[in-house]
């Protein structure tokens, strides 16, 4: 009876996975550049400090992929 081979992890199956230092770092640049909120939502909230209510309302049914079909 043969024992079977150990053979390391391919670098495919570990490719996307974040690690916790990665992790670490991304939230402290985070917290420096006050880069808190997605994209989007910064663009509500800059929207919302002037009052354009339909570009506003637009712009958060994007954000929300509820932009096709003419739903609201």
């Amino acid at each position: 009876k043969t024992t079977p081979r150990e053979f390391k992890p391919r670098i495919s199956r570990t490719k996307g996975h974040l690690s916790k230092r990665t992790a670490f770092v991304r939230e402290i640049v985070k917290e420096v550049s006050g880069y808190v909120f997605a994209p989007a939502m910064t663009n509500i909230f800059l929207l919302a400090a002037t009052k354009k209510k339909k570009k506003k309302k637009k712009t958060a049914r994007g954000a929300c992929g509820l932009k096709q079909n003419n739903q609201s």
